[in-house]
């Protein structure tokens, strides 16, 4: 399979991924659905930030940058949901409630305007009719092979992240965030490009490297959640309401980064199935 086919199929998984938990949101407020719907946004752009030497096409630019904007719509209401899962104190609880009801009515409002609707039938149409696929850059991708392209993106994710957690108790949050950001990349890559590798022994080796991936995006995760809580609770304007603290936790932090440590070097350790 060529570069140009393997970006195709997988924009096109993505965008599914997407519009089944849109479809559930249409109807409920369903936490998982949410989230879904944010991971699969997430997958779409990271791919087309994994694919940006690709290209040579007006719109490409131009997609990415709505496809941030409707994540973005939908962060809110996805942190909520998880101070909700770590709030212990009643009317904490009963607070953020409301507010997540506000936040899914912002939800629902970005779904169904017309700049989503636009921006669905644009990458739809973007990927299936594949314009990107003329001129010089794209006569290039018809031949480039999918797995080689593969190894040189996935070799550069790996090393950015291995290099970024090195000392990473001593990060400070903003440089953890970028860490965390770059895991999402390389293991959104290794499951893109998985079925690129299909022998036994390449099999293996990528469920166990994803499993390391998941272990240390899980750890990055809870860093990132206790690090975005203050703020998301100044702009709730629950900064004072009882139980707020324990959402950000000292104690909390310092277990998450020395886990996060260890599942870094877990993950340094695992041997990568695309070499």
């Amino acid at each position: 399979m060529n570069a140009a086919t393997a970006f195709a199929h997988i924009a096109a998984a993505c965008l599914k991924q997407f519009r089944l938990n849109e479809m559930v949101l249409s109807w409920s407020r369903d936490a998982d659905a949410l989230h879904q719907a944010r991971v699969s946004l997430r997958r779409l752009r990271s791919l087309f930030s994994i694919c940006k030497s690709l290209f040579a096409d007006s719109r490409f630019d131009h997609l990415r940058d709505e496809l941030r904007w409707l994540a973005s719509a939908l962060g809110n209401a996805r942190n909520i949901d998880v101070m909700i899962k770590r709030a212990s104190d009643d009317n904490l609880s009963r607070r953020l409630q409301a507010a997540r009801k506000d936040a899914y009515g912002a939800v629902e409002a970005s779904l169904s305007s017309v700049r989503a609707r636009s921006l669905m039938i644009d990458l739809a149409e973007w990927i299936s009719i594949r314009d990107w696929r003329s001129g010089e850059t794209g006569a290039a991708l018809l031949v480039r092979p999918s797995r080689k392209f593969a190894s040189t993106v996935l070799d550069k994710l790996w090393k950015k992240v291995a290099r970024g957690g090195r000392n990473l108790i001593d990060l400070d949050d903003e440089t953890r965030h970028e860490l965390r950001i770059s895991a999402k990349k390389l293991r959104y890559a290794a499951e893109f490009f998985g079925p690129l590798y299909e022998s036994k022994t390449e099999a293996k080796r990528q469920k166990r490297f994803i499993i390391a991936m998941e272990g240390l995006q899980d750890q990055l995760g809870s860093l990132n959640d206790l690090a975005t809580a203050p703020g998301m609770l100044a702009e709730l304007e629950l900064t004072h309401t009882a139980g707020a603290e324990d959402l950000f936790n000292a104690d909390d932090k310092e277990k998450l980064l020395h886990d996060a440590a260890e599942a870094h070097d877990i993950f340094v350790d695992t041997k990568r199935f695309w070499r």
